[in-house]
């Protein structure tokens, strides 16, 4: 799963690898480990570094409707980054049923 977040937030990037749960149709559970990546420039922060990553645990849910091809849905996720923060975010969803 890669989730890209767009304009001057501290947070833009994530990417974990983990398993998908499908406990009825429709519904989606998602539960895995990956890496935050953080652009310390846009953050605002000063330092040599422009950009940083930390250890990063998604666990979500989300509703796929199909729509010819693709499937397109809310979803609902907590992520639990580095030592300490944890960011609830909600978007939507897009994919490639196969």
């Amino acid at each position: 799963m890669v989730d890209l977040t767009f304009g001057e937030l501290k947070r833009n990037g994530l990417a974990v690898a983990g398993i998908f749960l499908h406990p009825a149709r429709g519904w989606r559970l998602f539960g895995g480990a990956g890496v935050e990546f953080v652009d310390t420039a846009a953050a605002g922060t000063s330092g040599g570094s422009s950009s940083k990553s930390h250890v990063a645990l998604r666990l979500a849910t989300a509703y796929d409707f199909p729509v010819g091809r693709f499937l397109v849905g809310p979803i609902v996720a907590v992520d639990l980054l580095g030592e300490t923060e944890t960011i609830l975010s909600y978007g939507l969803t897009i994919g490639l049923g196969f």
